[in-house]
C-alpha cells in the first residue's frame, strides 16, 4: 500500500466515531490530486470533510480516525449510515472518471481499514447508501457496474479485475438491493437460497404498480435481457405498466400465474436463468 501522508485539517470534524461502515466517494471533480483535495480542506471552512483522499500515487489523511468527517451527514442516519459510524474515502478524478492506478490504491487502502476496524465486506458502501446522493458518481453507469467491480475485486483479495459467473454476479447485485432497500440483512454471495428467497416471499406484496426500487431496476434489467421489455420503453426502478406487462408475459410463457404479482415462483424464473 502507499505511504499514508498525514494533513490533518483544523476544520469540519466532530468528536467521537465508532467505525462500523467504510464509504466510498469520488471528489466530483473533473481533474484533481489528493494533495490539491487536502490542502483545500486544509485552508478553512469547508462545511464538508473526509478522512483519507486517494489519487494514482498518494494518500492524504485530512481527518484522524477517531473523529467523525462531515462526508455523509445529508443521509441523517436514516439508512443506519453516518459521520459518526464510519470513516469517508474520496476517490480523485483524473479527467472524468476514476483510473484503475486510484481503484488499485482505494482498494489496498480500504482492505487495511477493514482489517483495523473488522468491517465486513458488506459494510463497505457508496455515499449512495448512505444518503441516496449519486457518489461515487463515476461508478454509477450501468447500474453501478463499476461499483459493482469495485466490490468483486475487494472481496476477491485482488486489484485484477474479477471474470464474473454473470447468474452468481446478478443474485449478489440481487441481495445487496435487497439489503439496502428493504434491511434483508442478506449474505452477499451470490446463492439464492432459503434465506434469499423468504426475502423475495416477504416483498412480494410491496412491490406493486407505482413502487421504486433498486429491485424493481434489478428485475427490469432482466426482462430487458430476455427480450421482455425493450429499452427506453420503461421508467427505471420504478414497477410501471410496460414492466407489470413484462412480467406477466413472462409468467405466460413459464405457466405461472398470470397477474403481475413477485411470487418466489416467479423469482425463480429470474435466479434460474
Amino acid at each position: 500500500m502507499l505511504p499514508i501522508t498525514r494533513k490533518i485539517s483544523p476544520y469540519n470534524h466532530s468528536a467521537g466515531n465508532d467505525i462500523k461502515f467504510i464509504v466510498m466517494h469520488d471528489t466530483g471533480n473533473y481533474k484533481d490530486t489528493a494533495l490539491a483535495n487536502a490542502t483545500y480542506f486544509n485552508g478553512g471552512d469547508r462545511q464538508a470533510s473526509a478522512h483519507y483522499f486517494v489519487d494514482d500515487t498518494s494518500i492524504y489523511q485530512v481527518v484522524e480516525e477517531n473523529q467523525a468527517a462531515w462526508h455523509c451527514g445529508d443521509g441523517h442516519d436514516k439508512y443506519g449510515i453516518g459521520n459518526h459510524n464510519s470513516i469517508g474515502i474520496e476517490m480523485c478524478n483524473s479527467g472524468g472518471y476514476i483510473s484503475d492506478t486510484t481503484i488499485n490504491n482505494t482498494l489496498e487502502l480500504v482492505r487495511s481499514l477493514m482489517s483495523k476496524y473488522s468491517v465486513s465486506i458488506n459494510n463497505v458502501v457508496r455515499h449512495y447508501d448512505a444518503s441516496r446522493k449519486d457518489c461515487p458518481h463515476n461508478m454509477s453507469a450501468n447500474n453501478w457496474a463499476k461499483w459493482n467491480d469495485f466490490k468483486a475485486r475487494l472481496a476477491s483479495g485482488t486489484n485484477e479485475p474479477v471474470k464474473p459467473n454473470t447468474l452468481i454476479e446478478q443474485i449478489k447485485a440481487l441481495q445487496y438491493n435487497l439489503n439496502i432497500d428493504y434491511n434483508a440483512g442478506l449474505a452477499v454471495d451470490g446463492i439464492a437460497g432459503p434465506a434469499t428467497m423468504a426475502a423475495l416471499k416477504g416483498i412480494q406484496d410491496i412491490i406493486v404498480k407505482g413502487h421504486k426500487s433498486n429491485v424493481v431496476l434489478w428485475l427490469q434489467q432482466k426482462l430487458e435481457q430476455y427480450g421482455y421489455l425493450k429499452e427506453n420503453s420503461y421508467t427505471q426502478m420504478l414497477y410501471d405498466e410496460p414492466t407489470f406487462q413484462a412480467v406477466t408475459e413472462l409468467q405466460k410463457n413459464w405457466e405461472r400465474s398470470t397477474d403481475g404479482v413477485l411470487r418466489p415462483e416467479t423469482w425463480s424464473i429470474f435466479l434460474n436463468n
